[in-house]
């Protein structure tokens, strides 16, 4: 079942050092929502998921899926990261396996159904030095959600994709989360990309860094890149970036 996000973290720094990552950072996302952050490179967003995931509590603050307070990994969450970090000597189907071994219960049936879900059925028994870019991103989302987590983290997960193949993927991961009863919080640089997959659009300042503003996406999905108001909303996030982050 998806579940409410809730962070509120006071502070945030890096260990023997008296920067503060992040300050004052405080967001909601509501179950089934769709929300992206943006902010400049180094504000610490990447930082951010690490700490919803539980890898990393060493902070003041508190986090909450649901009715759970974070302090570590559990199965309600999954993350991608920006490296895939699929396991290479293991096959396209076997990768998938791998996630369920962590909840006790291997099917190789449902392998199959995720890896169908993201048309990869036909290259199960690959390995991923076989696959293209946008094929190990399908594989990495597959991982991701076999166990259907109730809070999906992505990071920046197109971002080394060329254009056209990461437009095909923001389209295949709307329709295929359609389907799932999950909550996503998304990382990324790409505008275009926040204001076509998202509910609401999140804006960090630099550091110490916080949530500053927030855009509400109110478009049915899927959407018109060239449309009028698709692009309204581009560009009242992108001036609103522009602004915030001092970019000439």
């Amino acid at each position: 079942m998806s579940k409410m996000l809730k962070i509120n973290i006071a502070r945030k720094s890096y260990p023997d050092s008296k920067l503060h990552i992040l300050e004052g950072c405080c967001l909601d996302v509501k179950p089934q929502n769709f929300v992206s952050i943006l902010g400049s490179s180094g504000c610490g967003k990447s930082t951010l998921l690490r700490m919803i995931t539980g890898i990393d509590n060493h902070y003041r603050g508190e986090i909450w899926i649901g009715d759970r307070l974070v302090h570590g990994p559990s199965d309600d969450c999954s993350i991608v990261f920006q490296e895939l970090r699929l396991f290479p000597w293991m096959s396209v189907k076997d990768n998938v396996l791998f996630a369920l071994k962590k909840r006790g219960n291997i099917h190789e049936e449902e392998a199959m159904k995720i890896l169908n879900f993201f048309e990869l059925e036909n290259f199960a028994d690959l390995y991923p030095s076989n696959l293209s870019g946008g094929m190990s991103q399908k594989l990495a989302l597959a991982r991701a959600l076999i166990n259907v987590p109730d809070l999906l983290l992505l990071d920046e997960p197109f971002a080394s994709l060329d254009y056209i193949t990461k437009m095909r993927l923001q389209n295949d991961l709307i329709e295929n989360l359609s389907k799932l009863n999950t909550t996503v919080l998304m990382v990324t640089h790409d505008v275009e990309e926040a204001v076509f997959v998202s509910d609401k659009i999140m804006i960090m300042s630099r550091c110490p860094s916080k949530i500053v503003k927030t855009f509400d996406v109110n478009l049915p999905k899927p959407r018109d890149r060239s449309g009028k108001e698709f692009l309204v909303i581009y560009q009242k996030v992108l001036d609103y970036m522009l602004e915030v982050l001092h970019i000439k």
